[in-house]
């Protein structure tokens, strides 16, 4: 390494164990960078490298010919202590500035096309669905303004449509268009705005969970559990199980089913393992998989002081597998983080998949 290698980013994280403590030094690290690179940094909201964000006012930036130092301050969460992160790079780590959910971003578009595709409806039925989207979204954003209770009409309208045509086509066909209409209402720029009014959504078979919800209910993915039923060898069936997947197969947002989400996606997603065939959703699946027993690891740990030999030696399997096709995705940043504390016989630092009530 000190010979083939060159350094083009360093990081350092540091936690503290109180929100206080954190900030504190959180601002007198971005009073010491003030000093060494000058006492005006970029305060911007932006995005950084391994998903560094701009949280709070301690953020800072500065630009050093083509070198980037940016400090960040990240708030305790649940049990995670808070944080503050100093981060360098150069154009040679080829990092740069990105958005860490803009590849989630144009995964879910590009699904949306697949599907539309796959269900053979046409351009006439499915440009409704895709405008709905564009005109929620930019609802969302605050990029335009449109009154609710006309986006809840034009959304209502394209989805009867081609639910509509939907209902004569075959298995494969069908749960393909089911798994677009999933994704249209499964947006959140879509579905939140109709959470406390789902009864329209109703009529067309969507299903909505109210129970764990005290601000309204949750659009529950109907559509898309009907998919994969619909067509669980086929490739409609295939994307919506990845859909799931990437969920925690949590479709009413409330860790109701009794098991904890990593035990959900490590008992469906073995057995999937052994039918799919797709070599890019292996691969995800391998990496997700190392990440659910890597949370069995770290569980263990927690609750029980003890190691888990066996859930290990699986996450690794996992990890190897994943990692044999894949360097540069989030999955594999976040699988490199905890595959040398398993080697060297550590439990991982935290557990990615878990309930808000856990």
């Amino acid at each position: 390494m000190a010979q083939q290698c060159v350094l083009g980013a360093v990081r350092t994280d540091n936690r503290s164990q109180t929100d206080a403590a954190g900030r504190q030094l959180a601002e007198e690290t971005r009073a010491a960078l003030a000093l060494a690179y000058g006492s005006s940094p970029d305060t911007a909201s932006r995005e950084l490298p391994f998903g560094l964000a701009a949280r709070s006012s301690v953020f800072g930036r500065w630009q050093i010919d083509s070198m980037v130092v940016a400090t960040a301050y990240e708030p305790g969460f649940m049990r995670s202590a808070s944080r503050v992160t100093v981060l360098a790079y150069l154009p040679v780590s080829e990092l740069g500035e990105w958005n860490p959910y803009r590849h989630s971003d144009q995964r879910e578009a590009s699904l949306l096309a697949e599907a539309l595709e796959l269900s053979g409806l046409g351009q006439a039925l499915g440009a409704p669905l895709l405008s709905v989207l564009a005109q929620a979204e930019s609802t969302y954003s605050g990029k335009a303004r449109i009154a609710p209770d006309t986006l809840k009409r034009r959304t209502m309208t394209a989805l009867r449509d081609w639910l509509g045509s939907a209902r004569t086509l075959d298995a494969g066909r069908r749960a393909a268009a089911l798994l677009a209409a999933d994704r249209v209402l499964g947006n959140s720029s879509v579905g939140f705005p109709f959470s406390r009014d789902g009864a329209a959504f109703k009529a067309l078979g969507a299903g909505f969970g109210c129970e764990y919800h005290n601000d309204g209910c949750v659009y529950t993915h109907t559509w898309l559990t009907q998919a994969l039923r619909l067509d669980p060898n086929g490739r409609p069936g295939t994307l919506a199980f990845m859909t799931l997947l990437r969920s925690r197969f949590d479709t009413a947002g409330s860790c109701s089913s009794g098991e904890r989400p990593y035990q959900v996606m490590i008992r469906r997603g073995e057995l999937f393992m052994t039918r799919l065939t797709d070599s890019t959703f292996r691969t995800e699946l391998h990496l997700t998989l190392g990440n659910a027993w890597a949370d069995s690891v770290a569980m263990t740990h927690r609750e029980h002081g003890a190691d888990a030999p066996q859930a290990r030696a699986k996450a690794l399997q996992h990890y190897r597998a994943g990692l044999e096709s894949d360097r540069s995705s989030i999955l594999a940043h976040q699988a490199w983080r905890t595959v040398w504390r398993l080697l060297a016989g550590l439990p991982p630092r935290g557990v990615l998949y878990y309930c808000d009530n856990d």
